[in-house]
């Protein structure tokens, strides 16, 4: 998906909206926002309660830091594949992260 979008984007695209349940989406759209449109939002959840989420927004409060770092803190802290780093929350590690 997010080659697709940013292949689109180099194609000129002028907004995205990128469609997925799964936060480890997220995390890699934030990694790579630079390289999207400034348009791009991810709607996440399923049937009447999905909501789209604008990622420049996001991106701007999280900051180009923690969005580089964040495709490792999410494999490290807990994703699809990993368990938690000894019984830590996402929550705490982020707090230290910050």
């Amino acid at each position: 998906m997010l080659l697709h979008a940013i292949d689109a984007t180099e194609k000129g695209a002028a907004s995205l909206c990128i469609q997925s349940p799964d936060t480890d989406v997220l995390v890699l759209d934030l990694w790579k926002y630079t390289s999207l449109c400034e348009e791009t939002s991810l709607v996440i959840g399923t049937w009447d309660k999905s909501r789209s989420i604008p990622l420049g927004p996001l991106y701007n409060a999280v900051g180009g830091r923690a969005a580089t770092a964040s495709p490792g803190f999410h494999a490290c802290s807990g994703c699809d594949q990993t368990g938690t780093i000894c019984g830590k929350t996402k929550i705490s590690c982020w707090n230290a992260l910050a």
